[in-house]
């Protein structure tokens, strides 16, 4: 019978745990990603604040541009396949820090309330199919540059968010993808 009450105790401790568990977001930041302060101050600068749409909310929507969900893979599993197709390691270190400032812009602008961001789910695809055509054309790293610069002038408001399409890095054909 004891046996029973330990057991019994334990489920409730588990229990009770998970309730009280928050994501990740608001416990603690993975030191591989950009700070979590630069987070919060986008959030505080470009956000209305609304009570539907909370800082943890942005902050988990950071977490899943980088880890991904089903069925989208993440920033950080499609930089590192890139990445590993480079064979220089001064071309991978290039390739990952063009990568990890890209990350960083995209995933805060990203993050926001649909109505609010410059960057959408249509340009995440386009990126990550360019980021595809790149290795096998063995571009990567002029297509990284010239998706960087894009998400800075985007930002900046040198550039449209419709500027960003699927034929801005390699033209779609019928026959094929041929370079811009």
């Amino acid at each position: 019978m004891k046996y029973y009450f330990f057991i019994l105790a334990a489920c409730l401790s588990v229990l009770s745990a998970c309730t009280t568990t928050k994501p990740l977001s608001s416990e603690r930041w993975p030191s591989y990603l950009p700070p979590k302060e630069y987070y919060i101050n986008y959030y505080n600068t470009h956000s209305n604040h609304s009570e539907s749409y909370t800082l943890e909310h942005y902050l988990m929507w950071v977490e899943r541009f980088y880890h991904g969900w089903e069925p989208f893979r993440g920033w950080l599993h499609a930089s590192d396949e890139l990445i590993s197709t480079l064979k220089s390691p001064s071309e991978q270190k290039l390739a990952r820090d063009k990568s990890f400032a890209m990350g960083k812009i995209a995933s805060a602008e990203w993050a926001l309330e649909n109505s609010k961001r410059k960057i959408n789910n249509q340009h995440l695809s386009i990126w990550g199919n360019a980021l595809l055509d790149s290795i096998d054309r063995r571009e990567q790293l002029l297509i990284l540059a010239k998706m960087l610069a894009d998400v800075k002038s985007l930002m900046d408001g040198n550039l449209l968010p419709v500027d960003i399409n699927n034929d801005r890095y390699y033209i779609q054909t019928p026959f094929g993808d041929d370079f811009e």
